[in-house]
């Protein structure tokens, strides 16, 4: 549907297939149109064009049990985007193998990683050249996913400028420093951390509640709660 309340050409597609989780949006295959991508409750992946064509890689049968909402990232850094989500007994990824495209208007849950489902929340676009950097107009500590997780999480910050000194730290809910993620200089530009659920001596934790802190150039920028569930 287009801003007037039209219904654009070719569209609804009906795919006979119920449909578990909202569609993410990218430009998948850098060019420069957005893909819709659906994952049904089958466990089978769909991508269409925006021309409601379906994209000739896809049905993509999955063989899961359980499914959860989907999110798109380039989480290996090597200029394409994977699929991934959380299964009853794991994680998956997949590896879409296209030239990842720069708009990426919704790529997870509810549009951005603080689950807001407000546009103006989100990431709208990623460098295609991982070497060209997206200035951020301030830090900001943006969020974890998964959340709740089991047993790693990825922790997402941004840093307005290059080298200021970053720390992100875990507490448990008696304020307890539980471990420390990061204390170095970043560049400017979007970063992720993972925690894989472990102390400082490298014991797992419980499960609960835990705060996580950002900290630039010894500032406290935010303090966000995350949920271990095992």
């Amino acid at each position: 549907m287009n801003q007037s309340g039209s219904i654009l050409e070719n569209w609804p597609v009906d795919i006979d297939k119920a449909v578990a989780n909202p569609p993410l949006i990218a430009d998948i295959d850098n060019d420069n149109n957005l893909e819709i991508l659906l994952i049904t409750a089958s466990n089978v992946l769909y991508a269409f064009e925006s021309d409601a064509s379906i994209m000739p890689f896809t049905p993509v049968p999955m063989y899961l049990l359980g499914n959860s909402p989907t999110s798109l990232e380039d989480i290996d850094g090597d200029g394409d985007f994977e699929i991934f989500s959380t299964t009853a007994n794991g994680v998956y990824a997949l590896d879409c193998k296209f030239p990842k495209g720069s708009k990426i208007p919704w790529n997870t849950y509810r549009g951005n990683y603080r689950r807001t489902g407000a546009y103006a929340d989100n990431t709208l676009s990623t460098s295609v050249d991982e070497n060209i950097i997206t200035p951020e107009m301030f830090s900001n500590l943006k969020g974890n996913y998964p959340n709740p997780f089991n047993p790693t999480t990825s922790i997402v910050f941004s840093i307005k400028e290059d080298n200021d000194y970053t720390e992100i730290e875990v507490y448990n809910v008696k304020g307890q420093k539980v471990k420390q993620l990061a204390a170095q200089s970043f560049s400017a530009g979007e970063h992720s951390i993972v925690w894989n659920g472990k102390d400082s001596n490298d014991k797992p934790v419980a499960s609960g509640v835990y705060m996580y802190k950002m900290s630039v150039n010894g500032k406290t920028i935010n303090i966000k709660k995350m949920l271990m569930v095992k």
